[in-house]
């Protein structure tokens, strides 16, 4: 070969490698805006990380209520009618769920973190977590107080005629407040570790990043088979210079 050969197959080697490069960088942006104008990648995108359903649950699982199914076999949340069933208050109900929602996000979920990150966070939120509902306890259990009992009870003291004093009757009632927080505070173990294994649940799904790389394959494998559509269906057309595309 001489050196014109040489020189001819270099130039062509080079306008292929171009050619090449501008092919793959058509191909990556044609991925790149089918995944942004396709509607089922779209509907992977926000169902992976959509965590509202998730929350919900939580949020009615504090609250007390319960899940009903009606006729039709629809189900809905409802509030107890048995008021031992409210552990928490709706102002504790409410400052955890604040709480919960720094944690339980997409953007944790699209974070990269190793064991010993997580390990430590979720430690450190447990922590921080069990000390503050346990400081503040009267006001994130639900139960009844002395004067509301106080003002229950009463007229019924004296409807039935009830040899109580004034005094003696609140003094029972403080009693009777205090034996009612007293039962829903042993759920305060459990309520506490329920919300950090929510939590921690959160956080293992963005250990090495691996929330990120699915959603990276599941998006490229659908746009993959959606791009192949109609390279199939181009191919499948005739041509006149291709007899592999006769039909008889």
């Amino acid at each position: 070969m001489n050196e014109e050969d040489i020189r001819a197959l270099t130039t062509m080697q080079k306008e292929l490698d171009t050619e090449r490069i501008k092919r793959m960088s058509i191909e990556n942006d044609y991925n790149r805006d089918s995944q942004m104008n396709n509607p089922d990648a779209r509907n992977i995108i926000e169902f992976q990380l959509n965590l509202q359903d998730e929350l919900d649950r939580i949020y009615h699982l504090l609250k007390g209520d319960i899940m009903v199914r009606d006729d039709d076999g629809n189900e809905r949340w409802t509030e107890p009618d048995d008021d031992r069933l409210k552990i928490l208050s709706d102002y504790g109900v409410k400052q955890l769920m604040n709480i919960i929602y720094f944690y339980i996000n997409k953007n944790t979920l699209l974070s990269n973190y190793n064991e010993e990150i997580i390990f430590w966070k979720v430690r450190d939120f447990g922590m921080e977590l069990a000390d503050l509902v346990f400081n503040r306890y009267e006001a994130f259990f639900s139960y009844p107080t002395a004067e509301e009992l106080y003002n229950i009870y009463k007229p019924i003291a004296e409807e039935q005629g009830l040899n109580f004093t004034d005094d003696q009757l609140y003094n029972k009632c403080v009693q009777w407040s205090k034996e009612e927080l007293q039962s829903k505070l042993r759920h305060y173990p459990i309520i506490i570790q329920s919300l950090v294994d929510s939590v921690h649940s959160t956080y293992l799904r963005a250990l090495g990043g691996e929330e990120r790389e699915s959603l990276r394959r599941n998006t490229n494998i659908h746009a993959t088979y959606d791009n192949s559509q109609p390279q199939q269906y181009q191919q499948s057309k005739f041509g006149m210079f291709k007899p592999s595309t006769w039909t008889k």
